[in-house]
């Protein structure tokens, strides 16, 4: 029984400072003991989590069982204790969303307390968390010990391990990885769909078709009628048919009650039953008895099972499509795209293929027909940075390079320094359509430097910089460091811009240095020829530990700034943040 008094009183507003805050509050076991009355050892740690979803506080401690048994528990809203296995399916749902909306530190802190310790979906949420933070060796570490703890049970460990490594340019390591998941699960489509996207990468096309093939013929498929039933007050009733499927060619409509499958009563079957009777070998028959609204009487429907593929195979044939593109099967490449966009119009792969299929069939300097059916399906998955780049390529070629330009632009810069040579091949494509229009861009900036007219010749470099390789990008900056050298007014930090450094400085103060870092970048868009804001990021990267940004932002304050008074210490600095890279630092 709960005891009243002064304990409950301060933990009462404890908790309601701490939901406030939706944080998480550390109870001593003394306290704990009054509240709930319940016995815990004094050195356990007992903490409270607000869980937004149901706006309450879950408690976890670890102590003895009415065994006398060292156990977990949970308790939900302080007076019901549950085992953590009944509780821990919402708190990964939590957790989940936390990470969508990249909260990764707060998904960790979660995550690391005893609860979750031996929980294999919890060390794959974990990875998942660093591998969003890009601390790659910590998210190999608790993948592996999700595999460990499982190894034939969940994929889910072999897919974010495969992750780290392809991200890591270890794309050998990814493939082999997912090739040993394919052993324990042979029909799963997310491996078949990240082992094709492992071969893509890697530029092993034809290995990523042998893996299209494979899916396509065995796991895309099914072999029955051709319907998806639901129960409904004991009995399966239609909700979907497929287009093309057996069941269509029979009559069978969408909300058909089948009360009798091959002369057995359908009462009390779940839909695993249910599915497993309608399903079977092409060319066997199937007898349904069915209930329909308006109709008087159940009737009687026999139905020749078929082989269908599912709607899922667009994926699959998107990407076979692209890479038929991209070897110079061009007949192919309409097939697949056709085919992928007849089966789910709404997936993206498909949508890319056919786009592109489109653009490939397009005379140059179209203005209407296929191209602008291009564009349409594009406009749909503007979001993505692949849709971004066959937009671009659409937009060269109808001729208007402006407008190529700017939406090559929006794509994000990690995006086009991929190691993908299946991307590449897109990105190397539409750069070669906008040569004319970059070329023209060089000679202007040159030519307003030659006449002394800095501010135009850096309006210029800065659209060249935003499509620059890292090459480019270091001669746009000597020729910019050799007029700021000449002219220091030229470099000045417009109002807007400092707005943003303002901003930045604020977040380091209170050490939210993430937030920082993009009110930084921020700035640096307005101004992407002021020296000082890259050494700002460059010492912000350095605060998240990720030295490979803080090295390359460093080298460009230096190239923009090679006679700054502080380029001795900005190049020890370097040095310093190599070695903590090769120490396994991101």
């Amino acid at each position: 029984m709960k005891k009243l008094g002064l304990s409950l009183m301060i933990t009462f507003l404890l908790f309601l400072g701490a939901a406030a805050q939706n944080r998480d509050l550390v109870i001593p076991p003394w306290l704990y003991k009054i509240i709930h009355d319940v016995e815990v050892p004094t050195d356990t740690k007992i903490t409270a989590t607000f869980n937004p979803f149901t706006k309450d506080y879950i408690v976890d401690y670890t102590g003895m069982d009415e065994n006398g048994s060292y156990a977990e528990y949970i308790v939900v809203n302080e007076n019901t204790k549950l085992d953590v296995t009944e509780v821990r399916p919402r708190v990964f749902k939590w957790i989940n969303n936390l990470l969508a909306q990249s909260k990764y530190d707060e998904a960790i802190s979660i995550l690391n307390r005893n609860t979750f310790s031996q929980n294999n979906k919890a060390l794959v949420l974990l990875g998942k968390a660093y591998l969003g933070k890009k601390q790659y060796n910590d998210a190999l570490s608790y993948y592996k010990k999700a595999i460990e703890l499982k190894p034939k049970e969940d994929i889910d460990g072999y897919i974010g391990l495969a992750q780290v490594c392809s991200e890591m340019g270890n794309y050998g390591e990814a493939i082999n990885t997912l090739n040993k998941a394919l052993e324990i699960e042979p029909n799963d489509a997310r491996l078949h769909s990240e082992l094709t996207n492992a071969y893509m990468i890697a530029g092993k096309f034809d290995e990523a078709i042998k893996v299209i093939d494979k899916a396509v013929e065995d796991v895309y498929v099914i072999r029955g009628i051709g319907v998806r039933s639901e129960i409904e007050e004991k009995y399966p009733v239609v909700v979907s048919v497929e287009p093309s499927g057996p069941a269509k060619k029979s009559g069978i409509e969408v909300g058909d009650r089948i009360i009798k499958i091959n002369g057995q009563s359908t009462k009390g079957w779940d839909i695993n039953k249910t599915t497993e009777n309608l399903r079977g070998q092409e060319g066997t028959q199937v007898t349904l008895k069915i209930e329909r609204k308006g109709v008087d009487k159940p009737f009687e429907k026999t139905v020749t099972r078929e082989k269908m593929i599912t709607a899922g195979a667009a994926t699959p044939l998107g990407m076979r499509s692209l890479i038929n593109a991209i070897k110079g099967n061009l007949a192919e490449a309409r097939q697949d795209a056709e085919r992928a966009y007849a089966l789910n119009p709404n997936e993206v792969w498909a949508k890319s293929a056919m786009s592109f299929t489109y653009i490939i069939d397009s005379p140059p300097l179209a203005k209407e027909g296929k191209i602008n059916e291009a564009i349409k399906i594009l406009s749909s998955i503007q979001e993505t940075p692949f849709g971004r780049l066959l937009e671009a390529l659409a937009y060269s070629k109808m001729g208007d390079l402006k407008k190529s330009f700017d939406i090559y632009t929006l794509i994000p810069e990690d995006y086009l320094q991929t190691k993908s040579v299946f991307c590449q091949q897109f990105i190397d494509a539409a750069l070669e359509s906008l040569k004319p229009y970059i070329d023209n861009k060089k000679e202007a900036a040159k030519s307003f430097q030659a006449k002394g007219q800095y501010s135009d010749a850096l309006k210029e470099y800065a659209e060249l910089l935003k499509i620059a390789d890292e090459k480019e990008a270091k001669e746009i900056r000597s020729q910019v460091a050799m007029m700021i050298k000449a002219r220091p007014d030229v470099a000045q930090l417009p109002e807007e811009a400092r707005r943003y450094v303002m901003r930045a400085e604020m977040a380091k103060k209170e050490n939210r240095f993430d937030d920082a870092l993009k009110e930084y970048k921020e700035a640096a868009k307005i101004a992407p020829f002021y020296p000082a804001i890259y050494k700002d990021i460059a010492l912000t990267c350095e605060a998240l530990k990720d030295y490979r940004q803080a090295i390359k932002n460093m080298n460009i304050y230096l190239d923009l700034f090679p006679e700054a008074p502080d380029a001795r210490e900005a190049k020890d600095m370097i040095y310093k943040w190599e070695y903590m890279l090769e120490k396994g630092g991101k």
